[in-house]
């Protein structure tokens, strides 16, 4: 059965309220009575002589029929207080198994990697606005660092898997439909297929991909009925299943729960996990928020479900950023310096042998991503360029602050151009692009010559044109994905060439008897990697640096080989399917035809027999009649079959371009991984 879909709004008042409190005040007094509450009374009285909370745990295992309850509107009437209200008396479903659980000791940003899941045949989900509300409700810790969110591309299981195997995430947040399967005991996510349709995803499924990626803890699902379970098995249930498959802890709703208190429990609930709160004292944190801010008995909707004794699934450490690595003094022999001339006011001399200052301003469009720029800077720094990263910093008073001093103060500034930084630099308020926009913006209004300002990316400029910021202008762009835009950035930045001209030679006295002098030749002399007057013609090790930056790019050809293959066997497996498609129905029409026409023919053979033997004219028309139209059969019959050959023709066509242009793209990465492997060192 699957239950509805979230309301976008819904308000409950205090009739309601003083309900849950009639209703949490029975469970209370049918639970802790006699000497059970006596003992419940000392626990709470020793807890608070220590300065410690009292974890109520509910082992429900031997009476699953009593799971549905909301135990989480416990309601102690004598002092007007819900249990799971406070964080010192938190309430977890617990479950005992025999698996232990050790926190996992992360630095920040906490990583939620996020699926929104709307089939087309299913009630529709306003998924952008689900989305842009998630995004909204972290903006802020995002930007502090706190906390990564990434959105799945597509909301499959397929999707899912293969996310999971490139990247490490902490956090799972489903948001979606949900059920519970009563024919098979069995708690449902129901997913898109690859067509779009739904496809409901059994928590077993679900369980076994979620469970071999270690560095994630938790899993929130935002659907109906996530927390619903089975009234005889223990694990029957989308959360439960999740537990028993190896996450340490689930959290999910027993009810619907409105838009608003889905953005407000999301940010609580974050931020608590990213101070180094246990899991459970984060979600008395965020029902906290729920009571204050909504208004609503909504704080009780959202069910845990832990097998970690101590709450404690992370080691929450203050986010340890990158120490600057040590910049190491141009290299006088690497490239030859020419003689100062006159350039642009803020930049460095050409042939100066001082570290430039750089600043790079980019987004953090992924984890991937953050660590390329990363690396990146690392490499810059290696070869000289004193670079200014915010993964350097452990937290400047004003950040605003610091990127104004980054920038004004820099020689060169660095944008890694994105789609997603571009629009993060022009419509995203509140984001650190943003506020680096407005800054060069300020920079270029004083200081019009584009000379300091340097964009590049990870792609070449045709295909990453759309996420150059138009009041770039001409600016240089910079492809550092590849070895030879990484040395010409290089260049650029130590305002050394990278070919050098050869000094001329004095011209020759022209020969008496009007002889001309012997003609000139003309060498282009191109940088080696040795030093230049050495003669040597062995180029020097590449540096750690870059032999990661090689590494790196032939990691991402690999990725792009692997794609072009899967595409190829996409392919060729749909034109397998449209050529059958073709074919039988290139068979079945005509047949049909055929046959309507046969028995048409053999009974009109016979009325007009009976005519002819009446000896009546309409007998010789009729036949005359039948004549035709059995050769309008015929013809249709023909014509048909010559379409469907024309089509099949057609496709054979366009599979053969096809599939040629995929073999040359494969043979061309192909190319690639070699050309890139080969400018490895050898071992």
């Amino acid at each position: 059965r699957i239950g509805r879909p979230r309301r976008s709004t819904r308000r409950i008042g205090a009739t309601e309220m003083a309900a849950v409190k009639i209703f949490g005040g029975r469970l209370f007094s049918a639970v802790f009575t006699g000497d059970v509450l006596a003992c419940f009374r000392m626990s709470v009285e020793q807890a608070s002589a220590q300065d410690a909370g009292l974890r109520i745990r509910l082992r429900l295992s031997e009476t699953p029929e009593l799971a549905d309850l909301p135990w989480e509107y416990l309601y102690n009437a004598p002092l007007n207080r819900f249990l799971s209200l406070s964080t010192e008396t938190p309430v977890v479903r617990y479950l005992d198994l025999p698996e232990r659980v050790q926190p996992l000791c992360v630095e920040l940003p906490i990583r939620v990697l996020v699926m929104v899941a709307s089939p087309n045949d299913y009630p529709p989900l306003d998924v952008e606005v689900e989305w842009s509300k998630l995004k909204d409700a972290l903006k802020d810790l995002e930007a502090d660092g706190r906390v990564i969110l990434e959105r799945l591309p597509t909301a499959t299981l397929q999707g899912l898997q293969r996310r999971l195997r490139r990247e490490s995430c902490h956090v799972f947040h489903f948001i979606g439909h949900g059920g519970f399967s009563e024919q098979h005991a069995d708690g449902l996510l129901v997913l898109e297929g690859n067509t779009g349709r739904a496809d409901p995803v059994s928590s077993q499924y679900l369980g076994a991909l979620l469970h071999d990626h270690r560095p994630l803890r938790v899993a929130v699902l935002n659907a109906c009925e996530g927390a619903r379970g089975g009234r005889t098995d223990p694990f029957a249930g989308t959360a439960q299943s999740l537990v028993q498959q190896g996450i340490p802890a689930v959290i999910a709703m027993q009810f619907e729960i409105t838009d608003e208190a889905a953005v407000i429990f999301a940010h609580e609930l974050y931020l608590s996990i990213a101070d180094g709160c246990a899991i459970d004292t984060a979600l008395g944190e965020a029902r906290k928020a729920l009571f204050s801010q909504v208004s609503e008995p909504e704080w009780g909707t959202p069910v845990l479900y832990m097998r970690a004794s101590d709450g404690r699934i992370f080691d929450v450490t203050n986010a340890q950023k990158q120490q600057h690595p040590p910049i190491r003094a141009p290299d006088r022999e690497a490239r030859p310096a020419v003689p100062a001339n006159s350039g642009s006011p803020s930049s460095p001399a050409k042939g100066s042998l001082t570290s430039p200052r750089v600043y790079i301003s980019y987004s953090w469009d992924s984890v991937a991503h953050k660590q390329r720029v990363l690396e990146l800077s690392n490499a810059l720094r290696g070869d000289g360029i004193e670079t200014h990263l915010d993964q350097y910093e452990v937290g400047p008073p004003s950040w605003k602050q610091w990127q104004r001093q980054q920038i004004d103060a820099g020689d060169f500034v660095l944008m890694v151009c994105t789609e997603e930084y571009r629009r993060w630099l022009e419509n995203e308020p509140g984001r650190g692009a943003h506020t680096d926009g407005e800054l060069i913006r300020e920079r270029l209004a004083a200081d019009p010559d584009h000379g300091w300002l340097v964009s590049l990316g990870f792609g070449i400029y045709r295909e990453n044109r759309a996420a150059i910021p138009a009041f770039v202008g001409d600016a240089d762009y910079y492809n550092v994905a590849h070895h030879d835009g990484y040395q010409r950035l290089l260049a650029r930045l130590l305002g050394q060439p990278l070919v050098v001209a050869p000094p001329v030679s004095r011209p020759h006295a022209r020969a008496s008897g009007g002889q001309a002098a012997p003609e000139i030749g003309l060498t282009v002399l191109e940088q080696a990697k040795s030093p230049t007057n050495s003669g040597s013609e062995d180029p020097s090790p590449p540096t750690p640096s870059k032999v990661a930056m090689l590494n790196d790019e032939i990691r991402q050809a690999e990725r792009d080989l692997e794609t072009v293959r899967q595409t190829n066997a996409k392919t060729r497996d749909e034109i397998s399917v449209r050529e059958q498609e073709i074919k039988q129905r290139s068979l079945f029409f005509p047949l049909l035809l055929a046959f309507f026409g046969t028995l048409v023919f053999f009974g009109a053979i016979g009325v007009g027999i009976v005519e002819l033997i009446g000896l009546r004219g309409e007998g010789i028309q009729f036949l005359v009649a039948l004549f035709g139209a059995t050769t309008s059969t015929v013809y249709v019959r023909a014509k048909i079959r010559r379409g469907y050959s024309a089509q099949l023709r057609r496709l054979h066509q366009e599979s053969a371009k096809a599939l040629e242009n995929l073999e040359a793209s494969e043979v061309a990465v192909r190319s690639k991984v070699a050309s890139l492997r080969a400018k490895l060192p050898s071992p």
